[in-house]
């Protein structure tokens, strides 16, 4: 990998990483596809001095997008899926990804501290991620593993619903 990375990010319409990122590390390129069009047209305001560009794309219908970046992320996205489709979106992740690149996919995961705060939000009706499921390491990691060799595991607690940060390298 050279010095100058490309970057996919997955499900990123009006991303909350973007700017960091690529004032952060020298990116060449930064693509987000997602089928969110007004979150997609809000990135038209985001003054980031790399090339930005996104696609409209329901990632579970074929596509003819055929270029691969070295580092692919998804935050909060594989979780609002069904079972297969989530195995589908996480194969997604490594078809973008050049050999020898990173997968990087962050999700919520069952914790107390998840369980709890969901519990209230919901008894309120405070919850508004309707379809989404947290999802368990050995479910993600089983998909995974088919395509990377897991490089990272790890779990961020302070923030009450426990997001699993989990990074692969390519063999694929």
């Amino acid at each position: 990998m050279d010095t100058h990375i490309s970057i996919c990010e997955l499900g990123g319409a009006n991303s909350c990483i973007v700017d960091k990122v690529c004032d952060s590390f020298y990116v060449k390129k930064y693509h987000i596809i997602d089928n969110n069009e007004y979150g997609l047209n809000l990135l038209k305001g985001k003054n980031i001095r790399t090339s930005l560009s996104w696609d409209n794309t329901n990632i579970l219908k074929e596509d003819s997008f055929e270029e691969k970046f070295d580092l692919v992320i998804s935050i909060g996205l594989i979780e609002h899926f069904s079972e297969t489709d989530t195995a589908k979106v996480i194969k997604y992740h490594f078809d973008r990804c050049k050999k020898g690149g990173i997968v990087l996919i962050i999700f919520p995961t069952p914790s107390i501290s998840y369980k709890f705060i969901r519990k209230i939000s919901e008894f309120f009706h405070m919850w508004i991620f309707l379809d989404e499921r947290p999802l368990k390491y050995e479910e993600v990691n089983s998909e995974c593993s088919k395509y990377g060799i897991l490089k990272h595991k790890s779990i961020n607690h302070l923030i009450g619903l426990s997001q699993m940060y989990l990074a692969y390298e390519t063999s694929t």
